[in-house]
């Protein structure tokens, strides 16, 4: 059976519509969108990524990625599909074993549908092989739940000094 984003190896889908393609042209787009500092003048550092998967379904959800420069990170979170939030909800992004979220985001009132969201992350650099997971806090009364909506391995795409 076949999701509605289709089978990775179903030819007579678009690119688009076949999630590996679509987790292979965010990491290849990912430079060009986190910053606007030319390769020339850019600080070295590291840049790493994670296809976030819907856990049991494998969907793609979106990407992850990360440039980190000394104990700084900054992290994109892109997703597949826009995610429309109420007020009280939130997005998280945890590495496993670090109860502090490395990144969040909120609705704002005029714009309660997010596609991508980033920031500086509040733990700083993620080792590759940790686990990424993207959680949707429901907030209100039950803000201490936390609803998996994707998860992932980092991996490192460059290094450059």
């Amino acid at each position: 059976m076949m999701d509605d984003l289709g089978d990775i190896g179903d030819p007579s889908l678009p690119w688009f519509k076949r999630p590996l393609a679509l987790a292979v042209a965010a990491v290849v787009l990912y430079p060009s969108m986190l910053s606007t500092v030319d390769a020339a003048t850019a600080t070295p550092g590291v840049t790493s990524s994670v296809v976030l998967l819907q856990p049991g379904t494998n969907i793609y959800v979106g990407v992850l990625l990360e440039r980190c420069v000394g104990d700084t990170a900054t992290i994109r979170v892109v997703l597949a599909t826009p995610k429309l939030l109420e007020p009280q909800n939130a997005l998280l992004v945890f590495i496993e074993g670090i109860h502090t979220p490395a990144i969040r985001a909120r609705a704002n009132g005029d714009m309660p549908e997010i596609a991508a969201f980033e920031g500086l992350s509040a733990i700083g650099c993620i080792a590759p092989g940790s686990k990424a997971v993207l959680a949707l806090n429901v907030g209100g009364p039950l803000a201490g739940l936390d609803i998996v909506m994707g998860s992932g391995e980092m991996k490192e795409e460059s290094h450059r000094q």
